[in-house]
């Protein structure tokens, strides 16, 4: 009887011991394919200046930044405000999120946004933009309502686009507005 327990310690042990090592699972290749959806950087309350010729030209201060492998980057709870060749600050705004795709200079904009133009008074608020840098372009989608105010207007609608370089922005789709008019005008 002594013999047969032993026996049978002994196969289940060996039982055992072949389960637990013949595993093949490769977690090598599971950890090299999750590494591409890990940030390469991730900072925390971040300050980011930008100076040309002694100056600032660009802030960006964000609550997290992570930058991905593939030239993607994403910042959270995101204030920011632009400078002109005078120093005096011409735009500033904030979003919640921003996705900036360096390869292509085309930045997005995310829930919440405010951008005030300070030079020319005038404010837009919406939930999802797209600035493209080389273009100096600021796009919406076609569904996303943005709403423009200027001085003594307010202007809402769909399909906006607005020329970064001209100021000239206009609404091709869903478009009503409020204008003030003062007495005497």
């Amino acid at each position: 009887m002594l013999k047969v327990r032993l026996i049978y310690r002994n196969l289940i042990s060996f039982l055992c011991f072949i389960v637990f090592t013949s595993c093949s699972l490769n977690y090598e290749v599971k950890k090299r394919e999750a590494k591409n959806d890990q940030p390469e950087f991730l900072f925390q309350n971040v300050i980011f200046n930008r100076y040309e010729n002694n100056r600032i030209t660009v802030s960006v201060i964000a609550e997290k930044l992570e930058q991905y492998p593939s030239n993607v980057s994403y910042a959270k709870q995101v204030s920011f405000d632009f400078w002109n060749n005078s120093n005096e600050r011409e735009l500033s705004g904030s979003c919640r999120l921003l996705g900036m795709q360096s390869y292509n200079n085309i930045f997005t904009l995310y829930d919440n946004i405010q951008i005030t133009d300070i030079k020319n008074e005038s404010d837009i608020q919406a939930s999802a933009l797209r600035w493209n840098s080389e273009k100096k372009t600021l796009t919406s989608d076609k569904s996303k309502s943005v709403k423009v105010s200027k001085k003594s207007m307010e202007i809402e609608g769909t399909c906006f686009s607005a020329d970064g370089d001209t100021n000239y922005f206009e609404f091709t789709s869903g478009v009503s507005g409020t204008i003030h008019l003062e007495e005497g005008n």
